[in-house]
């Protein structure tokens, strides 16, 4: 059904845009290769290459990428399989150098060795692809994101898009059911000479201790130092009575004392030697973090007890850490940040969007590229967290009208007045289908903006 459905959306889209190819002959299009990897990565970009060198039992060829669909490459990452555009399927010895490509993190080299397959994309308006074109593309093992490109309609023509005045959205970085894009400002970026959580508490300018020996909704924060220090919604500290997640967002000036609104994360204990608190290093997932910061207590606890058991946790259990701790979780996030983490660097990134099986879960963006630098981590950890055990439904990754919807209708929603605190406010807003809490100092300048599917 779903096969009878793609090609049914597929034809559709032709029939609606073969009037948009008729009127763009002219214009010259641009390939660009979507590699899939050993280790299950999947790359895309720009090649500096324009044809393919094979040695066939008949002849050597050198084929241009703009009559190829796909390239299957064997075991032995010598011989090839290659299927054309007009049909015609050729087989023999590729011996090519490291493919360099011009990705959204930067020039990368990437050897055969490491390819399993190549899917040759034209994202110029002028490509023409017929009904033919796209049945062999399917047979040759296309994926429908790839299909769809071909189309105009994919997601790979989609980018860059501005996401409002101040920001852009490059393309996705896929890896499994999980497709992050990084957000970058559009003009010049600021400078901020914020301390995180982790930092303070690494330089010892920051302590975290229970209130009045023990207080499930509040802790107490020192900030010891003469720098702000900002605490973002969803961070987990450990130790005191009970692991707790901040709610709220928070900025704490240079030597004040204040009280912190905290959530319960691991049920059940309440009791310790020390009342101190570390950092866990780590954020909740979505789910969690729209409990801590809209919801409440018992629906955190119902959040972590689920992601434990997607995750597979032994038990009932509802303490976050159990999740973090678990073997092979640390091994999980390191894989996908391999492929991942690269494309969120840069002077000009200060956020992240990230979807699941082709839909929007979260967005976060920061004033600061400095300030998304120190939390890229932990996002990226809260949204692997969020994707381990399920499935990967092999589905297009959202392209720019399902994220400007998704942010857009959210952004244009009531505010509301959240959480207070001495040096910033948080205001919430919410649609049937999202909800966003946007954190600013004093003066009213952004500090974050987290908006997430409910």
């Amino acid at each position: 059904m779903k096969k009878f459905t793609l090609c049914m959306v597929i034809f559709s889209a032709m029939a609606m845009i073969g009037t948009a190819w008729a009127g763009n002959d002219k214009e010259e299009s641009q390939c660009c290769l979507a590699l899939d990897l050993d280790d299950g990565s999947h790359v895309t970009g720009v090649p500096h290459i324009e044809s393919i060198p094979l040695q066939t039992s008949y002849a050597k060829m050198d084929i241009q990428l703009k009559e190829i669909l796909t390239i299957r490459i064997e075991e032995d990452h010598e011989k090839a399989s290659i299927n054309l555009r007009n049909g015609d399927k050729l087989k023999g010895v590729i011996s090519l150098e490291p493919i360099k490509l011009e990705t959204v993190f930067g020039t990368v080299k990437i050897g055969v060795e490491h390819i399993r397959k190549i899917d040759v994309v034209s994202s110029g308006a002028g490509d023409k692809v017929s009904a033919d074109d796209l049945i062999r593309l399917k047979k040759a093992g296309a994926t429908d994101a790839v299909l769809l490109a071909r189309l105009g309609k994919g997601r790979a023509g989609d980018f860059p898009f501005a996401l409002d005045p101040q920001h852009e959205v490059l393309s996705p970085v896929v890896r499994g059911p999980l497709a992050v894009y990084p957000v970058v400002r559009k003009g010049p970026a600021s400078v901020t000479d914020f301390l995180t959580l982790d930092e303070a508490l690494e330089q010892r300018l920051l302590t975290i201790r229970e209130k009045d020996g023990g207080s499930v909704p509040l802790v107490v924060i020192n900030n010891i130092g003469r720098l702000p220090i900002y605490l973002s919604a969803g961070e987990v500290v450990l130790g005191g009575k009970q692991d707790r997640m901040v709610a709220y967002d928070v900025l704490i000036e240079g030597g004040r004392t204040m009280d912190v609104e905290v959530r319960c994360v691991e049920k059940g204990r309440w009791q310790g030697d020390k009342d101190e608190f570390s950092s866990a290093k780590a954020m909740g997932g979505r789910s969690t973090r729209v409990a801590a910061q809209f919801r409440g207590q018992e629906e955190v606890w119902h959040e972590v007890a689920e992601q434990n058991a997607q995750i597979g946790v032994s038990g009932k259990s509802s303490a976050y850490n159990a999740a973090l701790s678990k073997s092979g979780v640390e091994q999980e996030y390191n894989e996908y940040a391999r492929s991942m983490i690269a494309a969120l660097g840069g002077r000009k990134v200060v956020g992240m969007i990230v979807a699941v099986n082709g839909k929007v879960h979260t967005l976060d963006v920061f004033a600061f590229p400095s300030l998304f630098a120190k939390m890229k981590e932990k996002l990226l950890k809260a949204a692997v967290l969020d994707v381990i055990g399920v499935e990967d439904k092999k589905v297009v990754p959202p392209g720019k009208d399902d994220i400007l919807s998704f942010y857009k209708r959210t952004m244009e929603s009531q505010a509301e007045e959240g959480k207070r605190y001495s040096a910033n406010h948080n205001t919430r807003r919410e649609t049937p289908s999202a909800i966003m809490n946007e954190s600013a100092d004093s003066v009213g300048n952004m500090l974050h903006r987290g908006c997430y599917a409910k």
